[in-house]
């Protein structure tokens, strides 16, 4: 909503998107957005995004994408299968 810190809005999106590396039936899947603030929304949660490590959970930094090879080509058909649809790529997008 406009009257919402964006600062807030954003670490708290990309928090519930990516918690538990997005397998958890508790991740956030869809964000509801007011169509005033939506490009400015948009820009800075791709750019939250983009900031993220992905890498070894074992690691201090980054955070694991996928825990089995299975669950990576389940999502990489559902990224496919959006984007035929008609699904805009903001970031990522490949294996």
């Amino acid at each position: 909503m406009p009257s919402a810190s964006l600062d807030t809005a954003i670490a708290a999106a990309v928090q519930a998107r990516t918690v538990n590396s997005g397998q958890s039936c508790i991740a956030a899947k869809r964000f509801l957005v007011a169509e005033s603030i939506y490009p400015e929304f948009e820009s800075r949660i791709v750019a939250a995004m983009e900031a993220m490590k992905v890498g070894d959970p074992t690691r201090e930094a980054p955070r694991s994408p996928l825990a089995t090879s299975a669950q990576l080509d389940e999502l990489d058909a559902q990224v496919k299968s959006a984007i035929h649809a008609g699904a805009r790529v903001l970031t990522g997008g490949e294996r």
